[in-house]
């Protein structure tokens, strides 16, 4: 007897969290959607930029220097401090 009022319980809430699974589901998929058509002309830009291709440029040889042992932590550190900042540099301008 327990087994079937806990299966007709069961039963009877999945309606409501299926529709409310879908409601979520559903709210996620346009609010992606959305917030890539925002983002996506954005970040086509920035790659387009020369600059974000000298930052990446810039930070992997930071990076293969370090792992190389040409230099140390605190100058790859700095190095990479620096790349950032003329980064922002150019964002703000």
């Amino acid at each position: 007897m327990e087994f079937k009022q806990s299966a007709s319980i069961l039963i009877s809430n999945f309606s409501l969290v299926f529709k409310l699974f879908l409601y979520i589901l559903v709210i996620t998929l346009i609010v992606a959607a959305i917030g890539v058509g925002i983002v996506s002309p954005i970040v086509k830009l920035f790659m387009s930029e020369e600059a974000v291709g000298g930052l990446i440029s810039n930070t992997k040889d930071d990076v293969n220097a370090f792992l190389k042992g040409d230099v140390g932590l605190y100058d790859t550190f700095y190095a990479l401090k620096n790349d950032v900042i003329a980064f922002a540099n150019y964002i703000i301008s």
